[in-house]
């Protein structure tokens, strides 16, 4: 099964070749990885009722999970990718 996604930061002004590539979607995941659990190093010291921490460590962890679920999937190649990056594109 295949499917094509075109995603643009503000569709209006969406270029006349799609540059959303690989390294762009694992640097954005791994930078929102980054930042949650920075999060969820913040609030596990904040949050001092436990049933409150829990549920919102448990928020913070399965959206942890799944980005590195799609990093994953796109470094095993079950994403793939059809724009390649500026740096190796090929000038024609």
């Amino acid at each position: 099964m295949t499917y094509t996604i075109d995603i643009y930061p503000n569709p209006e002004n969406a270029p006349d070749k799609p540059y959303f590539t690989e390294k762009i979607f694992l640097g954005s995941c791994q930078r929102e990885v980054n930042n949650l659990n920075l999060v969820k190093n913040l609030l596990n010291e904040i949050i001092t009722d436990e049933e409150s921490k829990e549920a919102v460590l448990g928020v913070l962890k399965r959206q942890t999970t799944l980005l590195n679920s799609m990093i994953y999937g796109v470094k095993s190649k079950q994403i793939i990718f059809t724009n390649p990056d500026r740096q190796t594109e090929v000038t024609e």
